[in-house]
């Protein structure tokens, strides 16, 4: 599944970490590819984790993805961090593969507002 939705986002995800378990969609913590993210972003030296048409790209990704899979695989909602995984907490392998377990684990109140209603401006829905 996280091969696939980094695939639908045509390189403008680095990484990203599934969330869900025990819920009824898929939310997802993601980190931009900077170089990628910026070919789509109208405003040259914007936050690209704002911009809106970094946000809208990948909302269209994320809709057209969403077509293709079954229900317990949707995406309901995302949020582009601005922090990288950090390795002091974790967050990182000694293969220096993104630790999806301890990222969900640190970032737990992030995960919590991705599955609520009035979520914050971060979350965007899909």
């Amino acid at each position: 599944m996280r091969a696939a939705i980094l695939a639908a986002t045509r390189g403008v995800l680095l990484d990203m970490v599934v969330a869900g378990e025990n819920r009824e969609a898929c939310a997802l913590l993601c980190w931009l590819n900077p170089t990628e993210a910026a070919r789509i972003s109208k405003t040259p030296g914007a936050d690209l984790t704002s911009d809106p048409a970094v946000v809208g790209f990948l909302q269209d990704r994320f809709r057209d993805y969403n077509e293709t899979v079954g229900s317990s695989e949707r995406i309901c909602s995302f949020v582009l961090l601005k922090d990288p995984p950090s390795m002091a907490a974790g967050e990182i392998t000694d293969k220096a593969y993104v630790n999806q377990r301890a990222v969900l684990k640190v970032r737990s109140e992030q995960v919590e507002r991705l599955y609520t209603l009035e979520a914050g401006a971060d979350v965007i829905r899909v």
